[in-house]
């Protein structure tokens, strides 16, 4: 797991050594530098794999071929005892970096197709003089890049490129308009003009000739497999578990976070299972300014305390309380160098197991894979009722369990349809953080007022959604979900928020052939008469209790509803006072305020504000640290 950066033309050691110290949180262990007047590589290293000999840049044995990286490759002894095979030599027995370069000779720039890992991938091929970067088929690992026609630089975070002196710093103002929706900036824009994020699965090929971007993965749910669901089943726990064994061959502790909830209980139950010696669990817990309460979480933690029991792991519980959340916020935003809204969880626990170990597996991607959100848990009950109101009947006309979990609410389904006509964009579009015509009330007019009058976010939901595979329902909201809010979301503050503090997360559910497989089962097996993630509690029967495995998903996000009641308003208000906002041309100062005063005239009665509220506190605190 490392740091990377770098760029090229004229060597420029200070330049480089400048912006890979702005990634030292990223790799503490060491640092290694390549130049040769036309390319320029660093990398900031944090040794999990082969610490003695795994460095890097990695060259071959003419070093003709260098590469640095960010990640893991979980099937490098496999590939390793293929190349050697082959006639391939290594310096080390165990390496997965020095794998990288002996992997491009043999295969040339495919064989990013055979690894199984999390990536970043920086290769310089000095006889072609041709760069590639790559990064992994999910977005697990982060990379960004700018470009201006003939020089190009890249980094795993957006700080390091800001540093490069050929960069004109500018504002992105279609990026910061995609944030109030997604309450993360939609790749491959960022909030920086002509700065851009890789999208997963996709090869940046660099020549003088230019720039090529090349696709070589995108989640498939096409054709559907025609297993029967107890086969699956057992599939499934026969993949999650290998995955988990692979992500826990390492030289360093490995350790878990333990929410209490299905997927990290699991994922701790079988990595304990495998493990020859206690592992150390992790586990948040979301304290009140009432001394001795806490919100939200209470069942979730004790859950945490009953499975780290049986599993005989060493568990520890961290606590957060609002004022960490004041505290740390700034900081938290630093680590995207973006506006952020979305869970800040990471960065606290990350905070706390980083003291004992340098990785921890999680249950990251679970809720994209099997089906959890409430998008998801409407899929197939809009599709029915679309069905039902195009055949002319009513809800008493239907089966119950088709309109589950939302068969007592007809009159819920029966708005939503209203608004959506039935259309799976527009469903999709409801239920963003924010509308375009929501956006119209508080953005102002000056900066975004053409992307308003487009409908841009509608506009790009479209676009999305035409691309789609999936052949139900369900099958293509999880394929929206694993193209955009999984990446640009959840594996971003995964990465950001535990990377800042040199701790590397490791994900079974994100294996790549745990992906294949799930993505390529129907719908009906992921969740079934209204419960979610149907197939995996299937499969965790017998490795969990049975009221862990289907109690009501508390979810790992800190209860910034409830926070902002009480502990935050003071916080709240001064962020977006009129004095705050008009500081910077984005935000309508007197809408802002009326919506303060709506909120915190009836916070209980108007939580739904609550979301956009705290979406624009991070902008606010965004502009203050960036613009």
């Amino acid at each position: 797991m490392c740091g990377i950066c770098g760029f090229s033309g004229h060597a420029n050691d200070g330049l480089l050594d400048q912006m890979g110290n702005a990634i030292r949180h990223r790799g503490p262990d060491g640092s290694g530098c390549y130049s040769d007047g036309r390319m320029n590589l660093c990398s900031r290293r944090l040794s999990i794999v082969d610490p003695v000999s795994g460095g890097q840049p990695v060259e071959n044995e003419d070093s003709t071929v260098f590469a640095v990286w960010n990640g893991e490759i979980y099937n490098y002894r496999s590939l390793i005892t293929e190349l050697k095979g082959k006639g391939h030599l290594f310096s080390s027995d165990h390496s997965d970096s020095e794998l990288i370069v002996h992997l491009y000779e043999e295969y040339g720039i495919r064989f990013v197709e055979k690894l199984n890992g999390m990536f970043a991938i920086a290769l310089w091929d000095r006889n072609k003089e041709c760069l590639y970067l790559i990064r992994d088929r999910m977005g697990v690992k982060p990379l960004f890049y700018y470009y201006n026609g003939t020089e190009i630089v890249f980094a795993s975070e957006i700080k390091s490129i800001l540093l490069h002196p050929s960069y004109p710093k500018k504002i992105n103002a279609n990026a910061l308009y995609s944030y109030f929706s997604f309450q993360a900036v939609s790749s491959p824009e960022t909030a920086f003009w002509d700065i851009y994020a890789l999208r997963p699965g996709t090869i940046l090929t660099f020549t003088a000739s230019g720039k090529k971007l090349t696709r070589y993965f995108a989640p498939s749910f096409s054709p559907v497999s025609k297993d029967s669901l107890p086969t699956a089943i057992e599939k499934v726990r026969f993949l999650l578990k290998d995955a988990v064994k692979l992500r826990l061959d390492a030289d360093v502790e490995i350790g878990t976070f333990l929410s209490g909830g299905l997927d990290s209980g699991i994922v701790t139950t079988l990595a304990s299972s495998l493990a020859d010696h206690p592992l150390r669990s992790y586990c948040l817990e979301h304290e009140s300014r009432r001394p001795g309460a806490f919100y939200q979480k209470e069942k979730d933690t004790a859950n945490a305390a009953r499975t780290a029991n049986a599993c005989h792991t060493i568990h520890t519980t961290a606590p957060m309380t609002a004022s960490d959340m004041i505290s740390e916020l700034d900081t938290v935003i630093r680590c995207f160098d973006q506006p952020f809204a979305a869970s800040a969880s990471t960065w606290f626990l990350s905070g706390r197991a980083h003291s004992d170990v340098k990785a921890v597996l999680s249950g990251d991607g679970a809720d994209e894979l099997f089906g959890s959100y409430p998008l998801q848990q409407l899929a197939f009950p809009m599709q029915f009722f679309a069905q039902m109101k195009a055949n002319g009947l009513s809800p008493a006309d239907m089966d119950p369990a088709l309109l589950a979990p939302f068969s007592d609410r007809s009159d819920f389904l029966a708005n939503l349809y209203n608004y959506s006509g039935g259309s799976e964009v527009r469903l999709s579009y409801r239920m963003l953080n924010m509308t375009d015509d929501e956006k119209a009330l508080f953005l102002s007019d000056e900066v975004f007022g053409e992307l308003i009058s487009k409908k841009k976010t509608l506009l790009q939901l479209r676009e999305i959604f035409s691309s789609l595979s999936g052949a139900d329902a369900l099958n293509r909201s999880l394929e929206y979900f694993q193209t955009s809010f999984l990446p640009d979301q959840v594996l971003s503050y995964t990465d950001a928020l535990s990377m800042a503090h040199g701790l590397e997360i490791r994900s079974p559910f994100l294996d790549c052939r745990l992906v294949d497989y799930v993505n390529s089962l129907p719908g009906s097996y992921k969740i079934r008469n209204g419960e979610t993630k149907y197939l995996l509690k299937q499969a965790a029967k017998g490795l969990l209790p049975d009221d862990i495995i289907f109690q009501k998903k508390e979810g790992f996000i800190p209860p910034i509803h409830d926070w902002l009641r009480a502990e935050l308003k003071e916080f709240v208000t001064d962020t977006l006072s009129p004095s705050a906002i008009l500081r910077y041309p984005f935000l309508k100062a007197d809408a802002v305020q009326f919506l303060l005063h709506k909120y915190y005239r009836d916070p209980t009665g108007n939580d739904y504000l609550a979301d956009i509220i705290w979406n624009l506190v991070c902008f606010a605190r965004w502009c203050e640290l960036y613009v």
